[in-house]
């Protein structure tokens, strides 16, 4: 993954935990974040094309 792609995936997190799910693009990269069915939960999922890059648990 691209360094400077952890704002993006900050900023991601924090949409989701307001609105419950969010997305974003970076160069070709998808960050799409989902909450989880416990408050502060959040899913993140980093995709190139349609490979998944990486999974996180916030």
């Amino acid at each position: 993954m691209p360094k400077g792609i952890k704002p993006v995936i900050n900023n991601t997190i924090q949409e989701a935990r307001q609105y419950g799910k969010a997305t974003a693009n970076y160069y070709g990269y998808r960050v799409i974040a989902k909450t989880g069915a416990y408050v502060g939960t959040v899913f993140v999922y980093v995709m190139n094309g349609i490979k998944l890059e990486a999974m996180m648990k916030f």
